[in-house]
């Protein structure tokens, strides 16, 4: 039995210093993916960071705007979509 909650590990990212990490946890929050273990988490961590620094510029409206308009168009939107849709 695995000791792993993505949940918990969310809420670590959130109280995190680090802006990117704090974006991370917030696209996990929206698209709830199915992870399973600590490894499948690093995994999904490495996968976003650079979306993720890429975003942290960006004002906390204006991502969960980009956020809005990327569950309205791309159903599978990434973190990358959002870097898109800001930038366009």
């Amino acid at each position: 039995m695995s000791d792993f909650s993505l949940n918990e590990e969310i809420v670590k990212l959130e109280e995190n210093k680090r802006r990117d990490l704090n974006i991370i946890a917030l696209y996990l929050s929206e698209r709830r993916p199915d992870i399973r273990n600590k490894a499948q988490f690093g995994i999904v961590l490495k996968r976003h960071l650079r979306a993720a620094r890429d975003l942290s510029p960006f004002e906390d409206d204006q991502i969960i705007e980009s956020i809005r308009k990327a569950k309205e168009f791309v159903p599978g939107w990434t973190l990358e979509t959002l870097v898109k849709i800001l930038t366009k």
